[in-house]
């Protein structure tokens, strides 16, 4: 036993000799000082933060650009680079729909309410103006009726004005110019539309230079008021433009209400409309005659016409127009069509109507085919191009194309309104020919009910007779 211990302990010092000798001899001929503990910690964290470092940027890379390829695959890997930069250029190219958030409901323009205007002559005619949309006040309850009116504030109301009385909605840049007819910053924007568009009427001709903050005269009103009602003397009364007095320097704002709405004989829009939204609008007729087919119902007692058309709320109209040119309800037995696509559910508002067009092989130009199935893009904007094809086929008739440059222009509600009712030939008489036909139900229905009380009545006669009979 002590013979083993004895030799494992010589083979221990002598394994510990020759390192001690390997050390010694390799710091004796390198010539080196020993390193101290200090300097050896130093370059031990030098080490590891270089490691770390090395570890962070392939970590990085590899989150980037995923696994490096070998260098030997690099001339495929460059191959598939090109191809896959070539494929995206390609997908840029493609024209896909153009889909838009839906509108929001409260966009009509409301009736503002200014606290600054109690106590106006003038209060209901600014109320007036503001209901229609030509006065926004500051944006924090005030109108502020005793400021001044800036020369570009003006000249905007009476474009608007004019606008308004043509049937255009003050929401949208309908009507208004392109050319850059002034010398104007930012000629791109809403105001300098108005203020070009009122350079094209002729607004401004014979006007002194104005200035677009400096406040307007009461002769400049005078003149440019003239100047608009000379484009239609139907809009106002000509004579009543000596109410306007020009001895004075300015012009107030309560002023210009008083004098916008006496001289183009301005009045509170009449609510009679089935929308709130339609009482000046150009499309007013169709969008009542649809209204009253049912083909269309709007939103919250409005129908937003200057609104560009989805492609979901377009294939209800022209579905229901087609229905009720045939005088049909909307049945679906199942939604074989619908199966197809993949982002329409059949909860969706406008599925049975889609399944309805699609059965009757009307609108399978908006589905996008690919080997998973179909997409249709509800929230897509429809164009002129799309509308026009799809209520052809609807109708069964030949429509003329619209223009190039207007094929892919988005088309409004209003303008989809009335062209299904021109498309459908509906009118007056077809609203009428439906009512009769509820009215004719409704005494076919009461005369069968006469007929059935009147044999109740003499059955109860018969069965009187025979019970005295027996007594």
């Amino acid at each position: 036993m002590w013979r083993l211990v004895a030799a494992f302990v010589l083979s221990g010092y002598a394994v510990s000799t020759v390192l001690a000798f390997d050390v010694n001899s390799a710091n004796s001929t390198s010539y080196q000082q020993p390193i101290d503990s200090t300097s050896l910690h130093t370059q031990i964290e030098s080490d590891v933060a270089l490691w770390v470092k090395k570890v962070w940027n392939n970590l990085v890379a590899y989150m980037q650009d995923g696994i490096p390829s070998n260098q030997s695959n690099s001339s495929n890997s460059n191959q598939t680079t090109s191809n896959l930069s070539n494929q995206k250029n390609t997908n840029n190219e493609i024209k896909q729909p153009l889909v838009r958030i839906n509108f929001p409901e409260s966009e009509s323009t409301l009736l503002p309410v200014f606290e600054d205007i109690q106590n106006d002559a003038q209060k209901q005619n600014i109320e007036l103006l503001a209901s229609i949309g030509l006065f926004q006040g500051d944006g924090q309850g005030k109108f502020h009726p005793n400021n001044h009116v800036r020369c570009s504030d003006f000249v905007r109301v009476i474009v608007d004005l004019y606008r308004y009385q043509l049937g255009y909605s003050l929401d949208s840049d309908a009507w208004l110019t392109n050319k850059k007819l002034l010398d104007l910053k930012q000629p791109n924007t809403l105001l300098w539309k108005k203020l070009n568009t009122a350079k094209e009427l002729w607004l401004l001709e014979w006007v002194d230079f104005i200035v677009r903050d400096q406040a307007i005269t009461p002769l400049q009103v005078k003149k440019i008021i003239n100047n608009a009602l000379a484009l239609h003397l139907s809009f106002g009364q000509s004579e009543k433009l000596e109410m306007i007095d020009t001895t004075k320097s300015v012009v107030t704002k309560s002023e210009m209400a008083k004098y916008l709405v006496e001289i183009f004989q301005m009045k509170f829009p009449q609510n009679n409309d089935v929308f709130s939204d339609i009482s000046n609008h150009k499309d007013r007729s169709a969008i009542t005659i649809l209204a009253q087919l049912g083909v269309v119902a709007g939103r919250n007692g409005k129908f937003y016409p200057d609104n560009e058309t989805h492609r979901s709320d377009g294939i209800i109209m022209i579905a229901n127009s087609l229905l009720a040119k045939e005088r049909k309800a909307l049945v679906i037995n199942d939604f074989y069509h619908l199966n197809t696509i993949n982002d329409v559910t059949y909860f969706a508002t406008y599925a049975p109507h889609l399944e309805y067009l699609l059965e009757h092989e009307i609108g399978t130009s908006l589905l996008n085919t690919t080997q998973s199935g179909s997409t249709f893009l509800p929230d897509a904007v429809l164009t002129m191009w799309e509308a026009y094809t799809l209520v052809a086929e609807a109708a069964g008739i030949k429509i003329l194309n619209p223009d190039s440059w207007a094929a892919t222009k988005p088309i409004t509600r209003g303008e989809l309104a009335n062209l299904l009712v021109e498309a459908f030939e509906f009118n007056t008489q077809s609203v009428n020919e439906s009512s009769n036909k509820e009215t004719n139900s409704v005494q076919v229905a009461v005369a069968n009910t006469e007929e059935i009380s009147t044999e109740k009545k003499s059955l109860l006669v018969s069965i009187l007779k025979d019970v005295i009979n027996e007594l």
